[in-house]
């Protein structure tokens, strides 16, 4: 999946400083793992198209995502 040239790794930061990984979010090896699983298992996420239209989701979940828990 190609995420086009929005700052992904501003987007992965922000994601991580509101704990949208769950308790994830702390470790940046945890974090990116959470984030591969969202990209390939969760289909909004599925292009980098859905990707940008969707990842406000995440901002917006009061106790995070929790992936693999």
């Amino acid at each position: 999946m190609m995420l086009t040239t929005k700052d992904i790794f501003a987007v992965f930061e922000s994601l991580r400083s509101v704990k949208a990984f769950g308790e994830r979010s702390t470790d940046p090896g945890q974090a990116t793992a959470a984030l591969m699983e969202l990209v390939s298992t969760d289909s909004d996420f599925a292009s980098g198209h859905l990707f940008w239209q969707n990842i406000y989701r995440l901002w917006q979940e009061p106790n995070g995502v929790f992936y693999g828990d």
